[in-house]
């Protein structure tokens, strides 16, 4: 969502660091599974059409967990 979908910038309140835990997250995620094909060919989906993507990735930052302030009604639904 926060990079495949145009309206993910305003899915979230400070996307900016939502994205970088979305990120870091997959990261660790790679770490664990680096031969995953699956989560290679999301990488490298994401990597070709988010350019934030793309250079959050080269960054090389792992994150243990989401950080994030949703905004949008639905998701505020969801969560009840």
């Amino acid at each position: 969502m926060a990079f495949a979908d145009p309206a993910g910038r305003t899915f979230y309140q400070g996307w900016d660091r939502a994205a970088q835990a979305t990120v870091g997250n997959l990261r660790q995620a790679a770490g664990y599974e680096p031969d995953n094909p699956r989560l290679r060919g999301l990488v490298d989906t994401l990597t070709e059409d988010s350019a934030d993507f793309a250079r959050l990735w080269e960054s090389h930052t792992v994150r243990s967990r989401s950080v994030g302030v949703l905004s949008h009604a639905r998701a505020v639904r969801a969560c009840r």
